[in-house]
């Protein structure tokens, strides 16, 4: 009976050791910005971009807009729907735009490369937050 406890007890410590790491993979490949910017024509607004990676390159990118007015929401997601024969998503809730887009589409409209360094330096350049 004890020797049973024990094994019980190894092989739980082994399935939260083993779905720790893989929690702690997950988010290295993942780049988190953030940024609150005032603009005279669209008032103030948060941006959040997420942008997942698989062997240090670009995937897909989520781009979040939240703003203090609607009317900017739907102005900016008018704007974006342009793209939309270039891979650009664009959907709208209320105050909040979210933009979804691979990763060619968004180095092709951000003039940035694909990798993770020179997008988190171009970035953080841009006056982001990044994680």
């Amino acid at each position: 009976m004890k020797k049973s406890i024990k094994y019980v007890a190894l092989i739980a410590i082994i399935v939260i050791a083993v779905a720790f790491l893989a929690a702690c993979n997950d988010n290295s490949n993942k780049l988190v910005a953030t940024k609150t910017t005032e603009d005279e024509y669209m008032g103030k607004y948060d941006e959040k971009i997420e942008i997942t990676f698989k062997d240090e390159e670009a995937q897909e990118v989520k781009w979040t807009y939240s703003f203090d007015d609607e009317e900017n929401a739907q102005s900016l997601a008018s704007m974006y729907s342009l793209f939309s024969d270039e891979g650009v998503n664009v959907e709208t809730n209320g105050k909040n735009v979210t933009i979804t887009m691979n990763a060619e589409t968004f180095t092709g409209l951000s003039g940035e490369g694909n990798s993770k360094a020179e997008i988190k330096t171009a970035l953080e350049e841009e006056g982001y937050t990044v994680k």
